[in-house]
């Protein structure tokens, strides 16, 4: 049991990933995050070689930075109706992109009377991306579509391809968004729904069974000991980030000041 608990704490800070029976795996570097010294040398010392290729000053780099991402606040209409998928994508476009995140119904989308003046973007997954499309297009905005990341998306997959995928989610309708995007080809079984709120599922779930637990979730149920077939983040995919980075830059260079 200590073992299992030092291994749940590993896995929650992105060091490991524990994949039921198949036991638990070191984490690569790219997904523990940015404190591990060998990979911020690594990262750090390509942006300087990058800016010495264009003749820019390392004390320059600094200011450089901030003008392209910090003069100005982007605001972003993220389009969801699904709790856990809201407190996902707000969390990692809020804390980690610094965006001010409005949350709209595609409905509000649709809204004529609705005034989108102070949107920089629009940003939603491929769920209702298509739906949404037309009149996004409308506004002259961009439209950002949120994928999973890689390795989210192997995890889940992975899951049901060993037999059943556990999520642990707040809004019954998660489910369905999981067999929309990772159902085909599965029975329907293959997925299983826990709803955070009923303590009894939660607890009756069994102690080496990695679970697909939903950011909120998480923040309903606090310090609950679950193995995780995923960590929290990230969520979105490098191609989203990359996406999201260039509008970013382009949007802070066309900023005057």
């Amino acid at each position: 049991r200590t073992v299992r608990a030092a291994y749940r704490l590993l896995e929650a800070e992105g060091l490991v990933q524990i994949r039921g029976r198949s036991g638990v795996f070191v984490a690569t570097h790219e997904a523990v995050g940015s404190e591990i010294r060998q990979e911020i040398v690594r990262w750090l010392s390509s942006v300087a070689v990058e800016a010495w290729k264009r003749r820019i000053a390392i004390g320059a780099l600094p200011e450089r930075i901030r003008r392209a991402t910090q003069s100005k606040h982007l605001h972003c209409a993220l389009i969801e109706e699904v709790h856990d998928g809201v407190v996902a994508f707000r969390h990692e476009l809020e804390k980690e992109w610094n965006f001010a995140v409005e949350v709209l119904s595609a409905a509000d989308v649709r809204a004529a009377a609705r005034d989108h003046r102070h949107i920089d973007f629009f940003a939603a997954t491929n769920f209702y991306a298509p739906v949404i499309y037309d009149q996004v297009a409308r506004t002259g905005k961009p439209l950002v579509v949120l994928t999973a990341h890689l390795d989210l998306q192997a995890a889940i997959r992975r899951r049901m391809n060993e037999g059943q995928l556990t999520v642990v989610a707040m809004d019954p309708r998660f489910e369905e968004r999981i067999r929309v995007a990772y159902g085909e080809g599965y029975q329907r079984e293959r997925v299983r729904l826990v709803l955070a709120r009923d303590a009894d599922a939660v607890r009756n779930l069994p102690a080496d069974e990695p679970v697909l637990l939903t950011r909120a979730a998480h923040q309903y149920l606090g310090d609950v000991a679950l193995p995780l077939i995923f960590p929290h983040s990230p969520t979105i995919s490098t191609e989203t980030a990359h996406t999201l980075a260039g509008l970013l830059i382009q949007r802070n260079l066309d900023t005057k000041g």
